[in-house]
């Protein structure tokens, strides 16, 4: 077989660019809530040892459908591991060039502010 080759310099296509949106803006609203959630939960209790599995049920969109879904600590939990791997590229100023083309494709599909805004004050560790 042949080998699978990547784009120069990791560049994600233009082509992608709708997928990406998409996917964006259906699912990053209810990472913001799920998120919020767990910092609420963590506000209120603050001696509580666990984070509770489940925080009710909160509004979601997929495919332009809308409903509602059980607010998981597991979506916070996601969620960690995109914003960790970007502000660990902001921390590291040998990466710079690396966070620039992040933050340009960010800005190219229009979420780069509020991929930025979403800074959980709790950090879930399995």
């Amino acid at each position: 077989g042949s080998a699978a080759k990547f784009l120069p310099d990791d560049e994600v296509p233009e082509t992608l660019d709708p997928l990406f949106r998409a996917l964006f803006d259906e699912q990053w609203p209810f990472l913001q809530l799920a998120c919020a959630a767990v910092d609420e939960h963590a506000a209120a209790h603050p001696d509580a040892a666990r984070t509770p599995r489940a925080f009710g049920y909160a509004p979601f969109v997929a495919g332009g459908v809308t409903g509602e879904r059980r607010l998981l600590a597991y979506s916070a939990w996601r969620a960690q591991r995109p914003l960790d791997e970007y502000w660990g590229l902001a921390l590291a100023p040998s990466r710079e060039l690396e966070l620039r083309r992040v933050d340009a494709w960010l800005a190219r599909l229009g979420v780069r502010d509020a991929f930025r805004a979403l800074q959980p004050a709790v950090r879930l560790e399995r």
